[in-house]
Order: C-alpha cells, then structure tokens, then sequence
C-alpha cells in the first residue's frame, strides 16, 4: 500500500517549482541586458536598434518646381559628361532642314481678295504648298484651289501674300501647279521618292486646322509607313507614300521631305476611321508629279500611263489589251509574270507602281512563264485609252 501525501505538502511542491522557474527567466532576462540601463535610467539606450529607413527619392524635395530643377540637373551632368551627344547631334541636323525648307513653304487660303483673310484661325479652306521651280511655280493640294469663284491666296515665309494663279491640276493624283511670278527665289530640292524606304525619317510642312497666319509653317516629325499604298482599282493614281507625320485638316499641299530636307512627296489624303478618329496620312509622291510636270506647266490634261495588261495576286495575266504594247509584244492571258524591270513580281500592285514612277514611253522588260517555259518580253507604258 502506497504512502500517503499530504495534500497541502503537493500544492506547496508545485508553488515552489513555478517560483524557480520565474527566477531562472528573470537571471536570464538580467544576462541578456548585462551592461545596460534600465528604461527610464540616466543614459538609457535601447533594447534593440532599429534599421534606419531608406531615403526616398524626392526626401528634402519641397515642391514640383524642385524636383524639376533636380531633373534638369541631371541631364546637364550626363549632358556634360557625352551621353547625349548622338541624340543632340540628330536633333540640330533636324533643326538645320527645317529652317532650310521652310523659306519654300508657302501657306494657301482660297477666298475673295480684299475680304475677310482666308488666314485667320478657323477659316475654311486653307493648306499649304512648295514652291519647286524658279519663277514662282509651287506644287499644292487640287482639291484646295479647284473651287470656282475664289481667288487663290498665297502668304510666303516674309510675310508677303499675292494672289496666285491656277496653271494646272492632276485631279486624279490631288496635285495642283498654280503661280505667282514675283514671288522669292526659294524652290525647294527635288528628291527621288522611288529611294524612299520603310522606316525612314520624314518632316511634314503645313498649316493644320489654318493656324500657321504667321507664315510660319507647323513642321511634324515621322518615319515612313509604306513606300506604296494603292487603294481600290490599282491603276486609279490614288497612289501614296504612307507615314506616321501627323497630318491634319490644312497639312494638305505641304511637302514631305526627307531627312536632308529634299521633296519626296506632297501631303495629301487623311483617312479617319468612324470608330476612333484614328488617322492615316499619305503623300503623293513626287516622281508621279515630275512624270507628268510638262502637262502641268502647259495646262494639259494629265494622262493616265498603263502597261495594256493586269495580273492577279500570284502574277497570272488576266487581262490584256486590244491593240496594246503587251499584246503586241506576245503576252497571252494564262501567263505568269514573275519579274518586272529586273524585280521579283510580288503582287499586282508592283506593275502600279510602275507605271506611277516612270514617264509613257519607257520600255520595260518582263520576265514570263508559260507551259513550263520561260522567256523574256519588253514592253512600253502606254496613254491609256479614253475612258480608263
């Protein structure tokens, strides 16, 4: 039989256990913070030192106009010190063509002279235009000076305006030559649009939504697009170098140039979608205008130029003309043309370009199958026929 035990004697055993253990957490406690004061002692520190906070950036930065100086701080430091030298080289060569080309831009308003300015913020039909040619001829927009009844209104890069005269229009190609015979020596470069590439670096002169009253043109920044853009029937010269320079209502007329500063097209159409207003701006481009300068001068009626035959998307011929140069020259319809000029035949819209970019009368060279045979054919762009 087991000893008995004094219930008073258990209850005392464990008080004095928990009384140990309270004194050996509080022997440890003092080990830890040997050496240090207790809070609220003379020179206390503290238990544990806290990480000191990172700095943010704007920290000591009182206002928006500080933070900019700070800015601009920095880039005069990376400025000093090179980093920007490319990108700063680029911009003055940017700043040299525009002042170069702007003495050759002219603003162009249609109204009735000695009346309210066609110039003024707001007003309806204003553009612009180059001029391309000693004794005043300059290139603009058909649809801008083709309204019956109204004087043509140019204001030059001096200030001066003078009442212009209409020579001649392309209104398929939505180019006009008019003329003011005192007006400054100051045609622009004529450059070679069939050497434009995807990519390339553009300037766009003009006058948008008729706010450039000052002569000075507005100039827009952008590379090209596409070098080739045709819309509906291919042999219909609505033909555009396509570029991201932003056009607006009244950038139409103003020259396209190249990043020497050389005239590569003649700003023209905007598309806008309904959805978005999202826009795509075109040019046309300047080998089409030079191709048929003559008729313009002469206030000719500008002839469509055609090769007398149309392919499809993977060459076929589908159509050949009666009579005409690639009839004559021994083209059936079935063949399959796959280069032209000496260039790889891509898609039907290439024979377009073609005729856009080269005078009537240039002989070409085709290269055709047929029946498993190759052979070569030469062939003449044509006048198209009335009603083409």
């Amino acid at each position: 039989m087991g000893r008995m035990v004094n219930p008073s004697f258990r209850v005392a055993s464990r008080v004095a256990v928990a009384l140990s253990l309270v004194a050996a957490l509080v022997v440890g406690a003092g080990r830890t913070g040997e050496g240090q004061e207790k809070p609220g002692s003379k020179g206390e520190k503290p238990a544990a030192a806290k990480p000191a906070k990172r700095a943010k950036p704007d920290e000591g930065v009182k206002s928006r106009t500080d933070r900019l100086r700070r800015a601009a701080g920095e880039l005069d430091r990376n400025r000093a010190a090179g980093k920007y030298a490319a990108f700063d080289g680029w911009q003055r060569e940017l700043r040299a063509v525009a002042d170069r080309v702007a003495p050759s831009v002219v603003i162009v308003g249609v109204g009735r002279a000695g009346r309210r300015s066609p110039f003024q913020a707001g007003a309806p039909g204003a553009g612009a235009g180059v001029i391309v040619a000693p004794g005043g001829y300059i290139l603009t927009n058909h649809a801008l000076v083709s309204r019956p009844g109204l004087d043509i209104i140019v204001l030059f890069h001096d200030g001066r305006r003078a009442t212009a005269k209409l020579v001649g229009a392309d209104p398929k190609s939505d180019v006009a030559l008019i003329r003011v015979e005192d007006a400054p020596d100051a045609p622009i470069e004529i450059g070679d649009s069939s050497a434009t590439r995807v990519g390339q670096f553009t300037l766009a002169f003009g006058n948008p939504f008729n706010l450039s009253d000052d002569a000075q043109p507005s100039v827009n920044f952008g590379i090209i697009s596409s070098t080739f853009r045709v819309k509906g029937n291919p042999f219909y010269r609505g033909v555009g170098i396509q570029t991201t320079a932003n056009l607006n209502p009244g950038s139409e007329g103003g020259p396209l140039v190249d990043s020497a500063g050389r005239l590569i097209g003649i700003c023209g159409r905007i598309e806008r979608t309904a959805e978005t207003g999202h826009a795509v701006s075109y040019a046309v481009p300047i080998n089409q205008i030079t191709n048929v300068m003559a008729e313009l001068r002469a206030g000719k009626p500008v002839p469509d130029g055609y090769l007398g035959f149309a392919v499809d998307e993977e060459g076929y011929v589908t159509y050949l003309s009666r009579g005409g140069s690639a009839g004559n020259a021994g083209l059936r319809v079935g063949d399959v043309v796959t280069h032209i000029d000496g260039k790889v035949l891509k898609s039907r819209t290439d024979v377009s370009r073609l005729v856009k970019d080269l005078p009537i009368g240039t002989k070409i060279e085709l290269r055709v199958q047929r029946d498993g045979r190759e052979f070569e054919r030469i062939v003449a762009i044509e006048r198209a026929p009335e009603g083409f």
